[in-house]
């Protein structure tokens, strides 16, 4: 027996009329030369199905029956593609609704109902892509972790000295934490002590080892004193920095974020820079203000 088509193949030939224009296509397209086929001959049990093409200058017409295969088969591959970037869309919208209902409840006060109202999705939908609140907050980590990432390649790339990246950088910080939800609960939930069960890599030991690089880079162009150790000032400025933001968070609900922070580096700059950079500290500092300077564009933003 010749294999048929799958039922979901039939069904789209049937939909878009492929079956019965290869049916009636048949003869016209057959030779005058044209023979039964063995599926056509008297006493057959198998089924008729128009195989003959006749020659033209361009060679050799496909069968009827295979232009539609390839017709159907190229739509539900398009189909295909459709559905897997709808469920890409609707995977991004869960992650900013939970990002909405971790950095207003914290991890131990929301709930996935919560998160499937604020997406304005039903459970089944959520639960499709998340097994658990542990696992969408996982998510939620990875994502800030990534859009973090993108603004220190966004600073890195604008800069013309490593202690003038390291500004761009703490720019980015303060944009992101005033900005962008999805950042102030991966911080949030990374820092909190009730949500350790959520899978995932921390972020402060990218930052540590980032910023220790800077320094190195910056020593190496005599911007800050060789005497200091770039390890203990990446495990000393990154959770300072985390510190300036919890608290801003806290006490003012990061209105005086940006101020925090230029206070914050000027004492740290002063006090490791050289003497030729030492002037330019101001400069460098005044870089961490409340303007769109160091923000990317939507088109910059990681999708």
């Amino acid at each position: 027996m010749p294999t048929m088509p799958s039922t979901a193949t039939r069904k789209a030939m049937t939909t878009t009329g492929c079956g019965a224009r290869a049916t009636q296509s048949s003869t016209a397209i057959g030779s005058s030369s044209h023979r039964p086929t063995r599926a056509q001959r008297p006493g057959s049990s198998l089924p008729s199905m128009p195989v003959t093409v006749r020659q033209r200058s361009g060679g050799p017409l496909r069968a009827p029956f295979e232009q539609c295969l390839l017709a159907s088969i190229d739509g539900m591959a398009q189909d295909g593609r459709v559905r897997q970037e709808r469920a890409v869309a609707t995977r991004a919208a869960l992650i900013e609704a939970a990002a909405a209902e971790f950095d207003e409840r914290g991890y131990v006060g929301a709930s996935m109902d919560g998160v499937a109202e604020r997406a304005g999705m039903t459970k089944g939908a959520l639960y499709f892509h998340f097994r658990s609140k542990a696992d969408i907050a996982g998510a939620v980590i990875a994502r800030q972790d990534e859009i973090s990432r993108h603004y220190a390649e966004v600073a890195a790339a604008r800069s013309s000295s490593p202690l003038e990246s390291l500004m761009w950088m703490s720019q980015g910080v303060a944009t992101q934490m005033t900005r962008e939800v999805v950042v102030r609960a991966g911080i949030r939930l990374a820092a909190d002590p009730n949500a350790r069960e959520i899978p995932r890599e921390h972020p402060y030991e990218h930052w540590v080892e980032h910023t220790a690089d800077i320094i190195r880079r910056a020593i190496s162009a005599g911007e800050v004193d060789p005497s200091w150790d770039p390890e203990l000032v990446g495990h000393v400025v990154s959770p300072a920095v985390a510190g300036v933001q919890m608290v801003s968070d806290m006490l003012h609900d990061r209105a005086d974020l940006y101020d925090r922070l230029q206070e914050l580096w000027t004492m740290l700059l002063s006090a490791m820079a050289t003497d030729r950079t030492r002037a330019d500290v101001p400069r460098l500092v005044a870089i961490i203000h409340p303007g769109d300077a160091g923000t990317p564009g939507e088109a910059d933003t990681p999708g």
